[in-house]
């Protein structure tokens, strides 16, 4: 299934992954991604439309470089996080560029993680000032942020090194 750029459309991986169920368990705490069996409740755009049992659905995009950026929450009041991720995306109303969501995290944390479709709409620092609010008002705090892949600039720059190092 192609998204993004890729697609006539634009479609978004997180629709494709809402339709085949991916995100399942998820509303009870539990993140485990769901392996999907049987047909693609889409149709696809290459390939046949039953699913392939030991890789699963394949996606391929086109779009801008996304930063993974995940805030931590000190409490374990899911409902409140959920709460929190909901309303610092887009889907939800808030910032432009941004999908997030609440997973239970380590003892007496909850995370809420990003993807930041477009930094130059909407950066880092807006989501956490974003975040920060929203969890001052629930009594929660922000433990802190991190992104979880590298930028272009970093991957640019382990290739220079490694290419010199040749």
């Amino acid at each position: 299934l192609l998204y993004g750029s890729a697609h006539t459309s634009g479609r978004r991986l997180a629709d494709i992954r809402r339709a085949a169920g991916y995100f399942k368990g998820s509303a009870g705490g539990l993140w485990e991604g769901n392996m999907l069996r049987g047909e693609s409740p889409l149709p696809p755009d290459y390939g046949p439309r039953e699913v392939n049992e030991r890789s699963g659905l394949v996606c391929l995009g086109a779009l801008q470089w996304v930063v993974n950026y995940n805030l931590v929450l000190q409490t374990e009041d899911l409902s409140k996080a959920r709460q929190i991720a909901r309303a610092v995306s887009t889907r939800g109303g808030g910032p432009t560029a941004v999908e997030a969501m609440a997973l239970p995290h380590s003892e007496g944390t909850v995370e809420i993680a990003c993807n930041l479709l477009d930094i130059s709409i909407t950066p880092q620092e807006g989501v956490l000032a974003f975040v920060e609010r929203m969890s001052e008002e629930a009594g929660i705090k922000v433990l802190g942020g991190y992104t979880t892949n590298k930028s272009p600039n970093e991957l640019m720059q382990i290739a220079l090194e490694q290419l010199s190092a040749q």
